[in-house]
């Protein structure tokens, strides 16, 4: 304390063992602990400012929901259309913060999936079709995998880059091809199997066009790729065909079309994706289960059924 009664600053001494983060050093420690940390650092100018000027936009867009009537309907879907859009664009497929498991973390790993995988068989396989059990079994097996190809993945991108861009490309010419046929039949006069196969060949024409340009956006997980995109024109499908015909989806609510079914479908996925990439697997694999749940909980033991409640 000096005469005048103020703290007198203090000093801080270093020594040549004592060692000061530059940025990089800082920017590794914050994405390990802070879960929305690791954004996309992108050099393409042209993409920053569509990223830019989607948030501003859904910003001012829910300020005029404030002050003008739109229907909460319309609103909430593009809402969460363009925030999902801009997760997509801003956050990585890749989590580079997680270590692959090693040792015994990765015997108890398999050991918890392999119990995993046997009870889901065996729960679900007399009350579910064939295919929901391989989904549910090929998904767990992912997810038990999945943190092993990690770092083969990271070291080489173009091979997540070329397997991702395949399976998108797939994703969205099958909902295109089967959500838009009556459209095709009438515009063009496509019958449903071959408005599938312009549908897929315009989505893969489409892929290969990004495919090249994309890489100019950036480095390593900084880089967008086609998957994004696929992942984008999923979401903005499934919302918008809410926006167009939300009126009588909730006139069949009980009994939606086949179409609804996928688009529904697919808009469960990409927010599960999207919670993945910003927040981890955590949520997303809570909401799997609940979803699990009110598909098939009518089949639990009644036991499990009193203890949720």
């Amino acid at each position: 304390m000096s005469k005048s009664g103020t703290a007198a600053p203090i000093e801080l001494q270093l020594s040549d063992d004592d060692h000061i983060l530059d940025d990089a050093e800082q920017l590794a420690i914050i994405e390990q602990f802070e879960s929305e940390s690791p954004v996309r650092q992108l050099s393409s100018r042209g993409w920053k400012l569509l990223i830019a000027s989607i948030c501003t936009f859904i910003t001012f867009y829910a300020l005029y929901w404030t002050q003008f009537n739109i229907s909460p309907q319309v609103y909430r879907a593009t809402f969460v259309m363009l925030a999902l859009v801009g997760t997509f664009l801003m956050y990585p497929a890749i989590d580079t913060r997680a270590q692959p498991p090693s040792g015994k973390r990765l015997i108890t790993r398999f050991v918890v999936f392999g119990v995993g995988a046997a009870l889901v068989f065996f729960w679900i396989s007399d009350v579910a079709p064939a295919k929901v059990t391989a989904s549910a079994i090929a998904g767990l097996v992912a997810l038990a995998v999945f943190p092993l190809l990690r770092p083969a993945l990271e070291r080489r991108p173009i091979i997540f880059e070329t397997i991702s861009t395949a399976l998108g490309t797939v994703a969205v010419g099958y909902v295109v091809g089967r959500v838009f046929a009556v459209t095709g039949d009438r515009r063009f006069g496509l019958e449903g199997r071959t408005w599938q196969i312009v549908a897929l060949a315009a989505c893969v024409a489409a892929s290969a066009a990004v495919f090249f340009p994309l890489r100019r956006t950036g480095t390593g997980r900084n880089r967008i790729f086609p998957i994004d995109l696929h992942l984008c024109a999923l979401t903005i499908i499934s919302l918008g065909y809410i926006v167009q015909n939300y009126e009588k989806a909730l006139d069949r609510a009980s009994a939606p079309l086949p179409e609804e079914i996928i688009l529904g479908t697919v808009l469960i996925g990409v927010i599960l994706e999207a919670t993945r990439r910003t927040t981890g697997w955590a949520l997303a694999m809570v909401a799997i289960v609940f979803l699990m749940y009110g598909l098939y909980g009518d089949s639990f033991p009644l036991s499990i059924d009193n203890w949720i409640g």
